[in-house]
């Protein structure tokens, strides 16, 4: 594992120092801006915090809500998770597509090309999630028999790869409303209102799921993992439809780089 990140990371070094957009946008010429750099860190530390923040989250899920339950429940919870890693890849794709687009079109000072871009991925998004997800579920027993690999382990993960389905579809809605929102530069309020619903939702939803309701066994942890979504998914919704963001530009239109 270790030495694959190294080779992944290493290999996207020498994408981004050998591409052409380095030459069009000038990105060679090296020149220490204090106050660009000063605009770029509030920008885009709210961003990395809240990735950071997601994957605290659903390591918290694994090992602690569900992983206490016993190690055919974790490992369980690791092929169902691993799947659904992969399954919301397109979303993140698309996402990243959408940040360009509203960062363009808030740029030109077009909110209204903003909105369009924005609805046209969430539209897709959805599309594809509940596709996938229908088919994850209907195909769900030869998946994961392949998947688990133990027979105790690929009963218990179908027995719950409901859920999967459902984060995938929340998945979707709240990687369009993040992305959308990153574009709009709005990032600090995003970042502030996942940190306390993690701590609301999973913390003291898990401690008490945990020693109130020991009888949900993994059940608990599925579900809670999908209430924290849900509710950032609806306070994200929240911010967007709000257009905080509206009179936001991250730079000039007019500056010279």
């Amino acid at each position: 594992l270790v030495v694959s990140t190294l080779v992944q990371t290493v290999f996207m070094i020498l994408l981004m120092l050998t591409a052409s957009s380095l030459q069009q946008f000038g990105g060679r010429k090296v020149s220490l801006d204090l106050a660009k750099l000063k605009d770029i860190m509030q920008t885009g530390s709210p961003i990395g915090f809240r990735d950071v923040l997601d994957n605290v989250a659903w390591s918290l899920a694994l090992i602690w809500l569900i992983g206490r339950w016993g190690t055919i429940h974790l490992a369980s919870a690791s092929v169902l998770l691993a799947s659904l890693d992969f399954l919301i890849l397109p979303c993140d794709g698309l996402g990243a597509a959408l940040v360009t687009m509203i960062g363009n079109s808030l740029g030109q000072g077009n909110v209204s090309l903003a909105r369009s871009w924005f609805l046209a991925a969430l539209g897709i998004m959805t599309a594809y999630a509940v596709l996938a997800g229908l088919l994850f579920w209907l195909f769900r027993e030869p998946l994961l028999n392949f998947l688990a690999g133990d027979p105790g382990v690929s009963a218990l993960s179908q027995t719950v790869a409901f859920f999967v389905a459902i984060l995938l579809l929340l998945y979707a809605w709240y990687s369009a409303y993040d992305h959308a929102l990153c574009g709009a530069g709005d990032n600090l309020w995003p970042a502030a209102a996942n940190l306390i619903i993690c701590i609301v939702v999973l913390g003291l939803g898990g401690f008490l799921v945990g020693n109130w309701f020991p009888n949900f066994e993994s059940y608990g942890g599925w579900g809670l993992v999908t209430v924290n979504l849900a509710f950032v998914v609806a306070l994200f919704r929240f911010r967007w439809r709000r257009e905080y963001w509206g009179h936001r530009r991250l730079v000039s239109v007019k500056e010279d780089f």
